[in-house]
């Protein structure tokens, strides 16, 4: 019975991990990649060297956000791709879900079309 039950609990983990979707290979698609890695890392001098590299954020927006994103990730865990909903080079929209509490937002990025493709838009959607 418990090993029927441990098979069980596989099977459903398997079935979750199975729904995590990869980024396209995009300029759009990278931009979600690298904002999710860098939401992931949980180090708010991390988060802050992203933003500033990958946005036009103004220092005291950075300075608000990069502590705030910290604390969402302790509190919901990591995020993954759920699904990819909408795509092109210079945008996306994607289904996530915080890995710890489930919370499933969607998430909308918009990125320059001339290299470096930095983060002009970004909106997330519980």
């Amino acid at each position: 019975m418990k090993t029927r039950i441990a098979l069980i609990a596989l099977a459903v983990l398997t079935a979750f991990a199975a729904l995590a979707e990869d980024a396209p290979k995009t300029p759009a698609g990278e931009a979600l990649a690298a904002w999710i890695e860098s939401f992931n890392t949980d180090d708010v001098a991390a988060r802050r060297e992203f933003l500033k590299k990958h946005t036009a954020l103004a220092e005291e927006d950075i300075e608000r956000y990069a502590p705030m994103d910290v604390e969402v990730r302790e509190e919901h865990g990591a995020f993954e791709i759920v699904k990819v909903t909408k795509s092109t080079d210079t945008s996306i929209t994607a289904q996530l879900r915080h890995k710890g509490s489930g919370v499933s937002p969607t998430i909308e990025i918009s990125v320059e079309a001339e290299a470096p493709h930095r983060i002009t838009e970004l909106g997330l959607k519980m």
